[in-house]
Parts: C-alpha cells; sequence; structure tokens
C-alpha cells in the first residue's frame, strides 16, 4: 500500500477513535452510561469513614464531650458511594481524554501522509558536498 491509502486509513482511525471518546464522555456525565467501577464496595465499617455524628462533640449532661441526649442525629459528609462514584467518573474523564488525543496524533500522523511533498530549490545547481 502506499503512504495515501496508509494516510486514509490512519485519518479515519483517529476521528473515530475521537468520536468513541466524546460519546463515552458525553453519555457518562449524562448519566446513561456507567463508568470504569474501580471501588465496589463502600467502606462504611473501617477507620476513616467520613460519617460523623455531632452529639459527640456537644456537651453532655457530665460537663465534658461525650455521648449527648441526641440519639440517631448524624451527619453524611460524603459517604463512600459518592467518593467512589466521583472517583470512576474521574478516572473515566482521564482515560477518554487521553484516548481522545491519541486519536488526534493517529489523525494528524494521517493527514501528513496525504499532504503532497513540495520541494522547491532557490538554485538549480547542485553542489559537489
Amino acid at each position: 500500500m502506499n503512504e495515501r491509502t496508509w494516510g486514509y486509513i490512519l485519518l479515519a482511525s483517529g476521528v473515530i477513535i475521537m468520536t468513541f471518546s466524546v460519546i463515552s464522555i458525553f453519555l457518562v456525565f449524562t448519566n446513561r452510561a456507567k463508568p470504569i467501577t474501580i471501588v465496589k464496595s463502600p467502606l462504611s465499617n473501617q477507620a476513616g469513614n467520613p460519617n460523623m455524628n455531632p452529639a459527640n462533640f456537644l456537651p453532655s449532661q457530665t460537663g465534658g464531650l461525650g455521648q449527648s441526649q441526641m440519639p440517631g442525629l448524624s451527619l453524611d459528609f460524603l459517604s463512600s458511594p459518592i467518593i467512589g462514584d466521583l472517583f470512576s467518573s474521574l478516572l473515566h474523564y482521564f482515560l477518554m481524554g487521553f484516548l481522545m488525543s491519541f486519536g488526534y496524533k493517529l489523525a494528524t500522523l494521517g493527514v501528513m501522509l496525504l499532504r503532497p511533498i513540495k520541494v522547491k530549490l532557490k538554485s538549480e545547481a547542485v553542489s559537489d558536498l
């Protein structure tokens, strides 16, 4: 195959890869498709749980900080599934961005192969170097 056919093949594959990554990013961020799942189980029983009970910081009847008379009051800053979904979405975005840049490089290489190479010499004389 000559370089023109390779140019068309590289250009088409680059455009297809870029189109796929744009559609994939659009579908994930409009919540029509799921991103790549990285975190599968919530970390609710481990140390470092982001759930916080504000009753622990209120003064108790004994005068110090401790358990108050407010059972059932809890505050979730960021729960584990939300953090996992956010991480998965960001990872999907960066992966598709990498794929988009790869498709751009392929398409650029294809365009370079398609363009005619013209060399213009100022003088017709060839040097003896």
